[in-house]
């Protein structure tokens, strides 16, 4: 699929592999190229994650935020506009939140997570917000309340990579080590990490016939009602790591 970069100057280039050797318009001998890592779009705007700082879209250029000096030159973790048009953003020292009349907030550690290294973000139909943490878990937050799901019930591993909601409504996590899924009370293993083509499931994804798509580390898996049914084809992925899994039509 092609991947999206952009420049230290601000410019957009898009591409295949290998990486195209200038921007659109300008070569970019000022610097190297620089990956997207995160993408959310507000009424405002399009917002653009990466490993030096949250960007935005501003006509055909792609410029720094300008909403904080802290944002500028931090890895961004995770990104997520929820229903009321909040962008919710992590960083490793920090979780902010840009509300819809464009104020930003730095999250108290103590409001949400004590240790703020927020890397999956999710919004349920109920308009739950689910976060996935690098220390402590799974957090869900709704109406003003905040219950942590931690190894008290039953997370065996506490570092949470990607969260989607499966088709019967239980969230289904994916963790450094397998995929767990929660129904509300309690968690239960649902794919171990020896099934996966890498333990470390990145991103989680159910498509139109109810099958999960698990990226990790090393290629893509497929699971329909506890089976593997991985294509054969998909085995050319084996030695990329997969972020990002989406069905089109």
């Amino acid at each position: 699929f092609p991947y999206t970069t952009l420049c230290r100057s601000g410019r957009l280039v898009d591409g295949v592999d290998p990486p195209p050797a200038t921007c659109i318009g300008q070569d970019p001998a000022d610097g190297q190229p620089v990956a997207i890592t995160h993408l959310a779009s507000t009424p405002d705007g399009l917002w653009l994650g990466t490993h030096v700082g949250l960007m935005r879209l501003q006509r055909d250029r792609i410029v720094a935020s300008g909403l904080s000096p802290e944002l500028d030159d931090t890895s961004i973790e995770s990104l997520l506009t929820d229903r009321s048009g909040t962008l919710w953003i992590g960083t490793v020292p920090a979780l902010f939140r840009r509300l819809p009349d464009a104020s930003l907030e730095r999250v108290n550690d103590t409001d949400i997570v004590h240790h703020p290294w927020v890397q999956a973000m999710f919004e349920d139909r109920a308009g739950n917000l689910w976060m996935g943490t690098h220390i402590e878990g799974l957090y869900r937050v709704w109406n003003g309340w905040i219950r942590r799901v931690s190894s008290r019930d039953g997370v065996a591993d506490s570092l949470v990579w990607s969260i989607v909601r499966a088709p019967d409504g239980t969230i289904v996590f994916g963790t450094n080590s397998d995929v767990e899924s929660f129904d509300g009370k309690r968690v239960h293993p649902l794919i171990s990490g020896e099934a996966l083509p890498n333990p470390s499931a990145y991103e989680l994804y159910y498509d139109h016939r109810n099958r999960l798509w698990i990226g990790t580390r090393a290629g893509i898996a497929v699971y329909e009602h506890g089976r593997n049914v991985t294509p054969a084809a998909l085995s050319a992925l084996g030695r990329w790591q997969i972020n990002d899994i989406r069905e089109v039509a």
